[in-house]
């Protein structure tokens, strides 16, 4: 039944000069506490009540005050209407009515570009339940960005370099090459897939509480906004064990199948009289390693004869393989051909690295082979970095050069500054033989970072293992660069193969296990667009340097 005070509410809009509409402003109120501190409905719900009865309260109290200042002023209260002056309800009432979720949710479905889930039954469980995803259709939600004046003017105007720096995907040759993204006011969609859990579970309940999402982000927005949390759009939500069980195909049918729209028929708005029609396609799938290969269709298992996604390379080479030549990377006709042979024969995708061609190389204008770059965060920072670390302060503690008491003592007691007093790393156990870096992605990047200048006064300058680092540094300080050469590229390249030869040696050396494929290797390593460290999870635009190699090739 609804709320008899609702006709008390206006229709949402500002009615005239100093008139303000309480529901609309209520109800912005609880959304935001609501959606920005994350709380469930039961504790907004608390809010508006009490609230509500701070209102009352309030207004109890003016009221007995202006009876009061009236009384002294000789004039009698009967003679005023206080109701008109004091005792409008119309505030507490919109506290009432919008601390119920469906009346919150109804104004939010009204009032804003709200994009509703739609629901898809992929199958049936042995108890006989459905089992669902949700799609949060792209096209709609394009079309609710497009209406934004920020985001269409970004579309409209674009921000390709204009100097010949490398700063962002359309300035790459895989852009300009490709017939639909290089077009002027194309769409360039990026995908971002990532699993999580709802809880903290334990045992067997991982599998029922663990979900794949899909995320896109519109790539035309220039990198400063896009780097933004509330520009990142849900695209897809599906319980992991269902992906596995009905496959990607089924999963990602709806996204496919918008996107192929997207790409012929494009997204149509009207603005001031005018309508526009957009066309574009999907640019780049940023997710970690295995979940690339699962959306590439290559092999899952790193294990297996031919185990990149980027070339050709042999398990046995890619421990001495640090540079791809253009003739074994892999290109849409050898994959192609690849995929047919493998669907066919089984046996041979432990031999090609594929088990199947990827649904979306049914896309006009997208190839996996050329959609699926490395991710800095999981390849560098909480990959590469964690494991040199490790093992050079390992070196340093046994060569005497300081103990762990003594790291962490540094670690805690160093004067950060900026965004490093966020990222600080944290204390790590001091037991030599429990000794482990584990740190997030940007604590990884800010410990490599300032390291160097915590200890590099106690370290000899001829110690070969703590060069590794240095070399490290190097490399990750030009895979993070803002602005990147075709020099700069080969630069980096050469930089990286001296590390990876200087770490073998060491690993060898040491007798430390060396990683049997030291993921990224040159020519997989990216550039990334860096614009604030806390967004560094976020799918913001990745250059692979094979990408450059190509650039200045052309």
């Amino acid at each position: 039944m609804e709320d008899e005070n609702v006709a008390d509410f206006g229709d949402g809009v500002e009615h005239g000069a100093g008139e303000v509409d309480p529901a609309k402003h209520v109800a912005a109120f609880l959304i935001g506490i609501r959606e920005r501190f994350k709380i469930p409905h039961e504790a907004c719900n608390f809010v508006a009540s009490e609230v509500r009865d701070i209102i009352e309260l309030s207004t109890s109290h003016l009221t007995a005050r202006v009876i009061s200042a009236l009384q002294i002023a000789n004039v009698d209260p009967a003679a005023v209407n206080l109701d008109d002056v004091v005792n409008d309800h119309s505030w507490q009432n919109s506290f009432d009515y919008y601390s119920d979720a469906r009346h919150l949710n109804a104004f939010i479905a009204e009032k804003f570009d709200f994009v509703e889930p739609v629901e898809y039954v992929l199958g049936r469980g042995v108890n006989g339940k459905d089992r669902c995803m949700q799609y949060v259709s792209i096209i709609d939600t394009l079309k609710a960005l497009l209406r934004k004046d920020e985001v269409f003017a970004e579309v409209l105007n674009g921000h390709c370099s204009q100097d010949g720096l490398i700063l962002d995907f359309c300035d790459g040759l895989h852009c300009k090459s490709n017939a639909s993204l290089s077009e002027h006011q194309s769409l360039q969609i990026q995908l971002y897939s990532d699993d999580f859990c709802v809880a903290n579970p334990l045992g067997n309940k991982v599998k029922k509480l663990k979900f794949s999402a899909y995320y896109f982000i519109l790539g035309n927005l220039s990198p400063k906004f896009r780097s933004k949390l509330n520009m990142i759009q849900l695209a897809c939500l599906c319980p992991t064990e269902y992906v596995k069980e009905y496959g990607l195909e089924n999963v990602l049918a709806p996204l496919v199948r918008d996107l192929k729209s997207i790409e012929v028929t494009g997204i149509e708005i009207e603005r001031d009289g005018v309508k526009h029609t957009f066309t574009g396609s999907l640019s780049m799938i940023v997710t970690d390693n295995l979940a690339a290969h699962s959306i590439g269709g290559f092999q899952e298992s790193f294990n297996t004869l031919r185990s990149c996604r980027f070339c050709h390379v042999t398990k046995t080479e890619v421990k001495t393989h640090l540079r791809t030549s253009p003739e074994s990377r892999r290109t849409e006709m050898s994959y192609n051909q690849q995929a047919r042979i493998c669907t066919a024969n089984p046996d041979m995708a432990g031999i090609y690295g594929i088990k199947s061609c990827s649904v979306f190389n049914s896309l006009r204008y997208f190839h996996v082979v050329n959609g699926l770059p490395s991710d800095i965060a999981h390849d560098l920072f909480e990959g590469v970095v964690p494991v040199v670390l490790e093992k050079v302060i390992l070196h340093c503690v046994q060569s005497g050069y300081f103990t762990l008491e003594e790291l962490n003592n540094k670690v805690e007691c160093f004067p950060y500054d900026g965004s490093d007093l966020v990222n600080k790393p944290s204390k790590m156990k001091t037991d030599v033989n429990q000794f482990k870096v584990k740190q997030t992605a940007v604590q990884c990047w800010c410990f490599l970072r300032l390291f160097p200048v915590m200890f590099g006064s106690v370290v000899p300058v001829d110690d070969k293992i703590w060069s590794v680092l240095l070399l490290l540094a190097d490399v990750v300080e030009l895979a993070t660069t803002t602005k990147v050469t075709s020099p700069l590229c080969h630069f980096m390249a050469d930089v990286t193969e001296s590390f990876l030869v200087s770490f073998k040696k060491f690993s060898k050396e040491s007798g430390a296990t060396l990683l049997p494929d030291l993921y990224p290797r040159t020519v997989e390593l990216n550039v990334q667009k860096v614009f604030g460290r806390k967004h560094l999870y976020q799918p913001l635009i990745y250059l692979s340097s094979e990408s450059i190699y190509l650039i200045s090739k052309a």
